[in-house]
């Protein structure tokens, strides 16, 4: 961002919240006032965050008001049927390689997205069953989406924001730590373990870089207003700063 000057284009509109609840209600109401005056239409609009709670609290003020919007009730993959079953069986196996494993789990009864991502896994490559559930977790956890539907504010992340130019976006949760987003290289497989492997999740620097990537592709899509927002404060009211990004 800061290493190529570029050309002063324009400044966006800063909303800033006392706590992250507070930014919500700031920005949803500007959003509501941008409809009324300018009498525009929920596609109009696309508000970016990842974070489950911004998305709660957009959710209730939205199904207040009768907005419609593409936040959707969703099942966290942990309480999927068919995961609880991989879960399960995990334990009891003896297998040590993705194949194997994959193999095992492919003669229980799991829904058919699940067994085409367990079909995916033909690699011999040495993993042991409490390995390959963290693995799982971590691919599970980057395979969320939503898709836009109907006329709808459209609730998104960086990764699906290409997916329409609406005329007014919203950027929530710019706090340090948020956006970008951190990532750790802790866990049970690091990242020396996954170059060791045929089938892996983008490496750290990969994965570092595609989140930047995804931040600047958004910010070139053709857009009559842009508003960042963040909080002064978390819910419990500890302090948190706002990300380096705002002044890049």
């Amino acid at each position: 961002f800061d290493i190529v000057p570029v050309n002063k284009i324009g400044e966006a509109h800063v909303i800033r919240g006392g706590n992250y609840r507070q930014e919500v209600l700031k920005v949803t109401a500007d959003i509501k006032e941008k409809i009324v005056k300018e009498k525009a239409h929920f596609s109009d609009f696309m508000v970016i965050t990842k974070d489950d709670l911004y998305q709660d609290y957009l959710k209730t003020i939205f199904d207040q008001w009768h907005y419609s919007h593409t936040i959707e009730d969703t099942t966290l993959f942990y309480y999927d049927p068919s995961f609880i079953k991989i879960k399960n069986a995990l334990p009891t196996m003896q297998a040590q390689t993705f194949h194997d494993i994959s193999h095992e789990l492919l003669q229980l009864d799991l829904n058919n997205d699940y067994k085409d991502l367990l079909m995916q896994f033909d690699s011999d490559d040495p993993i042991t069953p409490y390995e390959f559930f963290y693995f799982l977790v971590h691919i599970l956890s980057s395979h969320q989406a939503s898709e836009p539907i109907h006329d709808a504010i459209i609730v998104t992340d960086f990764k699906h924001a290409l997916s329409a130019s609406p005329k007014h976006l919203y950027i929530l949760g710019l706090n340090e730590g948020s956006v970008p987003e951190i990532i750790s290289d802790e866990g049970i497989l690091l990242e020396e373990d996954f170059n060791h492997i045929t089938v892996r999740p983008l490496s750290l620097i990969e994965r570092q870089g595609l989140i930047y990537m995804q931040i600047i592709r958004t910010l070139h899509n053709p857009l009559r207003s842009l508003t960042l927002s963040y909080s002064n404060a978390d819910m419990d009211g500890k302090e948190v700063m706002k990300s380096t990004l705002m002044t890049r």
